[in-house]
């Protein structure tokens, strides 16, 4: 996977730290998966349960790089942002990154997603959320520490 730096200013954007926006999106990302869990999962509804629960990984990552000073326009970059971090090993950013090119297919491509796949999907993000808030609790701890 390329790495964060490599992309282009088209891609990332570098802003100031937005702890406003960050506290939101996490807001945003539990509402996601809440509507990811109350979707049904049959298999004519298994790919919006599969693209709910990326929007909320999404809005995670996104919260992270906004404590960070930046603002992507690529899932790609997002992900790639998580090899900073020593608690994401490379099978994992990889698993993600297979998901984003999954969630690609069902929106632009109407490929389906099979229940397995969503299942499987959900317990990454699982084992992959409470990372990812330690991560947002730190920054904005660190952040509010700054401001004092």
């Amino acid at each position: 996977m390329k790495r964060f730096e490599d992309f282009s200013s088209k891609d990332v954007k570098k802003a100031s730290p937005d702890p406003a926006l960050a506290q939101s999106l996490v807001g945003r990302a539990e509402r996601s998966m809440e509507a990811a869990l109350m979707i049904n999962i049959k298999p004519v509804l298994t790919a919006e349960a599969f693209e709910k629960v990326y929007e909320s990984l999404r809005q995670l990552l996104d919260a992270i790089l906004a404590l960070d000073g930046y603002k992507s326009y690529s899932h790609v970059a997002s992900i790639a942002y998580l090899q900073r971090f020593s608690e994401f090993t490379e099978e994992t950013i990889a698993r993600l990154d297979n998901a984003r090119l999954k969630r690609n297919d069902s929106t632009y491509y109407a490929r389906d997603i099979m229940v397995d796949e969503t299942k499987e999907f959900i317990k990454l993000y699982n084992t992959v959320k409470p990372l990812l808030l330690t991560i947002i609790s730190r920054k904005l701890s660190s952040l509010q520490n700054k401001d004092d």
